[in-house]
């Protein structure tokens, strides 16, 4: 019953992830943009408790493809205008087909957890392309691996775009002032 009840969780989980990403706006507060690489759009979204996860979102013009993840699992979500809550989807990377089971909470989007494998594949594939329901879609992943890259960064930043760093001193200028096997200066702060 434990194992059944976490199981349930997780799809709760991944439901509100990006049932988040698709039902807000980016005026809305719990949704800061991370960054744009490329065509991909890199969102952070908070929720009461602060920081819950980060998006990639790509268009085709016509839907938007995500890719979310908590830093612990990833999600893909595709557009999805049916009822059911268990959709049946052939998907695929270029011309490899699968059918998966995503689900719905009829928020117009349908979900499936990836494995790292499938992230992986959202780098490097051509294209991602899925039947749901009577919709086809496809969608060009030119620079997804910069954008996985990037929504990995947006997690590990907790959403929050660090400040660009120092400059760092040209090696010639580090030289002379540090010892021999001693750490750049800056690079360690004293106890006192």
């Amino acid at each position: 019953m434990a194992r059944v009840d976490a199981v349930n969780s997780g799809i709760v989980s991944a439901l509100a992830m990006l049932a988040i990403a698709a039902t807000t706006s980016p005026s809305t507060a719990g949704e800061t943009l991370y960054e744009k690489v490329g065509p991909w759009t890199v969102t952070a979204f908070s929720a009461d408790a602060g920081f819950a996860f980060c998006s990639a979102t790509l268009g085709n013009g016509r839907a938007n493809l995500q890719l979310a993840t908590d830093g612990k699992i990833w999600q893909v979500g595709v557009p999805f205008a049916g009822k059911g809550r268990k959709v049946e989807v052939y998907y695929g990377f270029g011309v490899a087909a699968e059918v998966g089971n995503f689900d719905s909470a009829g928020d117009g989007v349908a979900v499936m957890r990836i494995s790292p494998d499938q992230v992986k594949a959202f780098g490097s594939a051509p294209s991602f392309d899925v039947s749901i329901g009577s919709a086809d879609h496809s969608w060009k992943l030119a620079g997804g691996a910069a954008a996985v890259a990037k929504t990995r960064d947006c997690v590990r930043d907790r959403g929050v775009k660090p400040l660009g760093a120092a400059p760092q001193a040209a090696a010639d200028t580090i030289a002379p002032l540090t010892g021999k096997n001693c750490p750049a200066p800056g690079k360690y702060r004293s106890q006192n």
